[in-house]
This record gives C-alpha cells, sequence and structure tokens, in this order.
C-alpha cells in the first residue's frame, strides 16, 4: 500500500504542476511593440522615422557624418567635394539615390543626393546634405523597408 501511495502522489504532483504551468502560460498578456514609428513630413512624400533602441541595435544601424575631401578636377586643380559611403546609397524603383539623414538621434529622413562617381568605399556627390550630417551607414536598406511599410506603425 505505501507504495501505491507513493505513486498516486507523483501522478497528481506531475498532473497538478502541468496545471499550474498551463495556466500562467495562459495568463500572458503580450503588448504589441512597434519598433519603427513613422510620421509624414508637411510638403514632402518622404516620411520622418523614429526607431526604437531596441530596433537600433537589432539592424545594426551605424551613421557617419558627410564629409569633404579634395577631388582632381579638370586639370591640375583640386576641389572640395561631399563624400558619403557607397554603402549609404540607396536607389529606389525610378533609378533615384538617396540617403537616410539624421538630424537627431533615433530619427532618420530619406535625402535626394546626386551622385558624381563612385571610388571605392566613397560616393563623391554633386548635391546632398550638408557637411557633417549624419547618414546611416549599415542599417539603411532595413530604414527603405520600414518606410515603405514593413514593421512599422504609421
Amino acid at each position: 500500500m505505501p507504495y501505491m501511495n507513493k505513486s498516486i502522489a507523483i501522478l497528481l504532483l506531475t498532473l497538478g504542476g502541468g496545471s499550474l504551468a498551463a495556466c500562467s502560460e495562459e495568463d500572458r498578456t503580450y503588448k504589441k511593440i512597434y519598433p519603427a514609428k513613422m510620421e509624414k513630413i508637411e510638403g514632402s512624400q518622404v516620411k520622418r522615422i523614429t526607431l526604437t533602441p531596441e530596433a537600433i541595435k537589432r539592424i545594426d544601424l551605424k551613421t557617419v557624418v558627410v564629409r569633404e575631401t579634395q577631388v582632381k578636377g579638370d586639370g591640375a586643380s583640386t576641389t572640395a567635394r561631399k563624400v558619403v559611403p557607397y554603402g549609404s546609397l540607396i536607389y529606389d524603383q525610378d533609378g533615384k539615390t538617396w540617403v537616410y539623414t539624421s538630424e537627431k538621434p533615433g530619427s532618420f529622413e530619406r535625402k535626394s543626393v546626386k551622385v558624381d562617381y563612385i571610388e571605392g568605399n566613397d560616393a563623391v556627390l554633386n548635391e546632398g546634405p550638408p557637411l557633417k550630417m549624419p547618414v546611416a551607414t549599415s542599417g539603411a536598406a532595413e530604414l527603405y523597408g520600414v518606410e515603405g511599410g514593413m514593421g512599422g506603425k504609421k
């Protein structure tokens, strides 16, 4: 008899533990968190994207500033030109070229650029954002996806 009681006790504990675990699983509630928020920019087709700090880490988003470099012009003269990393360029379906600028941390806007030429990892610009403006490098493609409706809250 004592053996039978021990078996029943183990069975009850096993079943009881399973029921308690099932209850705690059912009681969980999840809050939907949007990793990105988009807002319209007055007078523009472009949207401002604001990412959570976790989203920035998740896509390993990095920025660098638009810099100036001296490039050779016609003949022996040099001229100062804006340069961004080649990896910061985004091409849309119409073939237009863009970068994502960041005027404040975690917030990004797509800005049109005119590329003169690519040299190595640098894109030399004819037109683009002001010097020292941060632009997204790694993670720029993900920002374009968010702006197109993937994973953001409108």
